[in-house]
């Protein structure tokens, strides 16, 4: 999945405060593909042509305008770098990381970065139905923030991201939900990161001796309800 957007950040030293610019990019089309497909194909039956069996749905003809949906947000602390977590098919959805001058790693979902978010007075059920969050230009740097809080947990990177090394991340083979992260500086700390969950493994709270016990209890009441089973229907046999 590609997915179009840009998310920047420059220190404004005239208004003293750091700015976290993102960008968006859209593209503006006359309809859906399926519905194009489905307009050419009737068109070949309508003028009795054959249908093609490989119909090339996308070509450059087809590209529609590019649209930029740009925001800025304001944060509190100078960011030293920045990263972005990722998985092998690029399902789950990204959180960008924030390297702070207090040696923290903040960990924000994209749907807090989305410049689509609306101003509170303009907030509908259309965007309520895609999940926007109304529009706050003040990206809170506390642990309870964001649903991922710091990255780094209660730990600090000393001089994280002054050595232009910073953060690293890379996809963790066939676990979609999580990937590795590497913070460097004056120290090394490793983490896994699951921006939206471990929902493809178990905690590691997971109770595998209940599992186990439930398992083998299962497997002993099919047995002996088979045994069971077999007991009346021999009986039922010779009555």
């Amino acid at each position: 999945r590609h997915e179009n957007w840009i998310v920047y950040s420059y220190w404004n030293s005239e208004l003293q405060e750091q700015a976290v610019i993102v960008a968006d990019m859209y593209e503006q089309r006359a309809g859906s593909w399926l519905g194009r497909a489905l307009k050419s194909a009737l068109k070949n039956v309508i003028q009795a042509q054959p249908i093609p069996r490989h119909h090339k749905i996308l070509r450059s003809s087809d590209s529609g305008d590019v649209v930029v949906v740009r925001q800025s947000f304001l944060l509190d602390e100078r960011i030293t770098s920045m990263g972005v977590t990722q998985t092998e098919h690029s399902i789950t959805s990204r959180a960008i990381l924030l390297a702070l001058a207090t040696e923290r790693v903040l960990q924000i979902p994209k749907i807090y970065l989305d410049p689509r978010r609306p101003v509170a007075g303009m907030y509908t059920e259309a965007h309520r139905a895609e999940l926007l969050i109304p529009f706050n230009p003040l990206i809170p740097t506390g642990a309870l923030a964001f649903p991922g809080g710091y990255a780094t947990r209660d730990r600090v990177v000393s001089w994280l991201g002054l050595h232009g090394t910073g953060i690293k991340t890379q996809p963790i083979h066939r676990h979609e939900s999580s990937c590795h992260a590497l913070f460097v500086g004056l120290d090394i700390m490793y983490t896994i990161l699951s921006p939206a969950g471990r929902f493809d493994s178990p905690a590691d709270d997971f109770n595998y001796s209940m599992v186990l016990f439930t398992g083998l209890g299962v497997l002993l009441l099919s047995w002996l309800a088979q045994k069971y089973a077999a007991k009346q229907l021999l009986k039922w046999s010779w009555t």
